[in-house]
């Protein structure tokens, strides 16, 4: 199965691969942030607006879902911080966001099937090399604190690299 991740690196290009700084549109043909990505990969720009409606079929179609995820998200915060919250309710509530987020994968899964469906052969093989190299994070993150490995330009190196604090976490709710 192919993994989320690769759905998130292929929308996020193409939703700013003809974008400039800020999300604006390029001036005067000034390269987009993603340039690096399409010369890697070789996407032609058919590909690029394939991709593109791809991400806004999913954004107009996970809309309606992400705004109910948020409505429940808000109602067991609000029983929570009533201080007499009905534990039914409240795991009814959990539950009910579970669902709508696996409905959320579900669906994810289906845009990303028809973005590496608009990929050559070759380009499919060169994403299988990043998504290799995505599934290291945490191993390159630990190289760069112990100066095994160079950080990536414009970020420090130690203990503080990419992640902060003692032991490089991230505190509660950042990162992994």
């Amino acid at each position: 199965m192919l993994k989320l991740g690769t759905l998130t690196v292929i929308a996020s290009m193409a939703t700013c691969l003809a974008q400039g700084p800020g999300g604006l549109p390029p001036r005067d043909g000034a390269s987009s942030r993603f340039d690096d990505l399409r010369v890697y990969l070789g996407l032609t720009e058919a590909q690029v607006r394939g991709l593109q409606q791809i991400l806004q079929q999913e954004m107009r179609a996970l809309q309606s879902i992400h705004e109910e995820i948020g409505q429940k998200q808000s109602a067991l915060r609000d029983q929570l911080r009533s201080g007499h919250a009905d534990p039914a309710a409240l795991g009814r509530l959990l539950l009910e966001i579970e669902g709508l987020k696996a409905r959320v994968l579900q669906a994810r899964s289906g845009f990303q099937a028809q973005a590496r469906n608009l990929l050559t052969e070759t380009q499919k093989t060169k994403l299988n090399k990043l998504e290799e190299a995505a599934a290291l994070d945490e191993e390159i993150r630990q190289a760069v604190q112990l100066h095994l490995l160079a950080p990536p330009e414009g970020e420090p190196a130690g203990p503080i690299a990419r992640g902060g604090g003692p032991g490089g976490r991230r505190g509660p709710g950042f990162g992994r």
